[in-house]
């Protein structure tokens, strides 16, 4: 989907994604919780896709948000994007120093726990996917 396409699609938005991303995970369950129709589509983090590439010139990475036309990257800064964007059953508390502390937390959890399981899981996930295909005639 270029940048300047029109939306033909029932689609309120577009989630570029890998399985195994916590990331994605996160941006996915707010997308649920907030009702809002969505197109998932499943990237090859080992095969960038040239729409991931198009979408996400600076990192590369998933998640991307599409959402008018207009990718938004990095799963904290989407959730941001899609409570903003769909008011219906809000992510964060009303209140400014509670919503500071879930941005804490969250924020914790992405650099001091999700990083280190992740890395490991997605080295896994390549090993296991070689092997396989070591095998396949």
């Amino acid at each position: 989907m270029e940048m300047n396409q029109k939306k033909t699609s029932s689609w309120e938005a577009k989630l570029l994604s890998f399985l195994l991303s916590p990331g994605g995970r996160r941006v996915e369950w707010a997308l649920k919780l907030k009702g809002v129709d969505y197109e998932y589509v499943e990237e090859d983090i080992f095969n960038k896709s040239t729409l991931l590439l198009e979408l996400n010139p600076v990192t590369k990475k998933v998640p991307v948000l599409v959402h008018d036309n207009k990718p938004i990257a990095e799963s904290l800064i989407i959730l941001e994007y899609i409570d903003e964007t769909w008011n219906q059953y809000p992510l964060l508390p009303h209140h400014p120093y509670q919503r500071a502390l879930v941005r804490f937390w969250a924020n914790f959890a992405e650099q001091k726990v999700i990083y280190h399981t992740f890395i490991p899981s997605i080295s896994f996930y390549f090993y296991f996917n070689v092997l396989l295909s070591s095998f396949q005639c």
